[in-house]
């Protein structure tokens, strides 16, 4: 099998947990990060798909099976009165143009800022150092 480009997200979302309101103890449905920034560019900010597909640098039919399978646990999540946590995925945070490194001969190199606050460690997230193989859960 082929290995898993990490798809490329602009920002970690602000929120990262949805709790349904009155319903104790709620079960979980988990939507991954690469999911999430598929969904807000096709539905919230209404980029056609190959143009959404491009800036998550993945093909048109992949980026149709994320949005696909987003809207499938948002929708049982809703349904259901679960609670949907924002976490995982093979992903990496779009490099703002001003991390862009002159080196010497020429070649250019973007600095990597890392995972934001706590969010690194959590389901499927690769963080430095790790392969490019997605964890298996």
């Amino acid at each position: 099998m082929r290995p898993q480009k990490a798809r490329i997200i602009d920002e970690l979302p602000q929120w990262n947990r949805f709790t349904p309101d009155g319903r104790p103890a709620p079960e979980e449905t988990v939507l991954s990060l690469d999911m999430f920034e598929a969904l807000r560019l096709v539905d919230a900010l209404d980029l056609p798909m190959l143009d959404a597909a491009r800036r998550m640098n993945i093909s048109a039919p992949t980026l149709c099976r994320l949005v696909g399978a987003a809207r499938k646990r948002v929708a049982k999540a809703l349904c259901a009165g679960n609670v949907l946590v924002l976490e995982g995925g093979n992903i990496a945070l779009r490099q703002p143009d001003a991390l862009h490194i002159e080196m010497p001969g020429g070649r250019g190199n973007r600095m990597h800022t890392g995972q934001d606050k706590g969010m690194g460690q959590r389901r499927g997230m690769r963080g430095p150092g790790r392969g490019p193989h997605r964890r298996n859960e």
